[in-house]
């Protein structure tokens, strides 16, 4: 199974796409407040958030790759505290959960 977080993104879109065209099982995380949900053959979808390391830890249990693609973007500077949260204390959560399920790739 391969975990994709960001799944409702750009890049998570053309990855999940292409992972299931290839037949892959995947798993594909979103945020609470998303609506942009696709339903392709193979994917399951799971809520979370970057800052909740224990829900990844849930998510990625099981997973042979996580492949990290969830990000804020934004220009504006009075987002960057957010955007480091996300971005920065997010993609830390991410690789400690990938250690501590023992997600090899």
């Amino acid at each position: 199974m391969i975990v994709v977080t960001g799944g409702t993104g750009v890049l998570g879109e053309f990855l999940l796409k292409t992972l299931s065209e290839s037949g892959l099982e995947v798993t594909a995380t979103r945020r609470k407040q998303s609506n942009m949900i696709n339903q392709l053959p193979g994917l399951r979808w799971e809520e979370a958030d970057l800052t909740d390391p224990n829900r990844l830890t849930d998510i990625f249990h099981g997973a042979t790759m996580v492949i990290h693609a969830a990000a804020q973007v934004s220009f504006n500077p009075r987002e960057r505290d957010q955007i480091m949260k996300v971005n920065v204390e997010g993609t830390m959560h991410v690789v400690n959960a990938c250690l501590k399920a023992r997600v090899p790739r």
